[in-house]
């Protein structure tokens, strides 16, 4: 899915998607004169419950990362 200046979200999965897959997205709400990042990952299928917890955190901490990379860059204008 793509919307500009609102969302952008694809599908991964290894095999079927019904079994488990990955929504991974970028949405962007306006907050008055700011932007706010939603972005994460949803596990979707009928195995995606088995996904440990401490996989899920270290994705967490994985796009906060990310985006504290990408403000940074936007901010700086590169």
């Amino acid at each position: 899915v793509f919307q500009s200046q609102k969302e952008m979200t694809w599908l991964g999965a290894v095999g079927a998607k019904w079994i488990v897959c990955g929504e991974h997205y970028y949405r962007l709400e306006a907050k008055g004169n700011k932007t706010l990042l939603l972005h994460g990952e949803e596990f979707k299928g009928i195995l995606s419950y088995l996904i440990p917890p401490f996989i899920t955190s270290m994705m967490k901490k994985t796009f906060e990362k990310h985006n504290q990379i990408l403000k940074k860059r936007i901010e700086n204008g590169k």
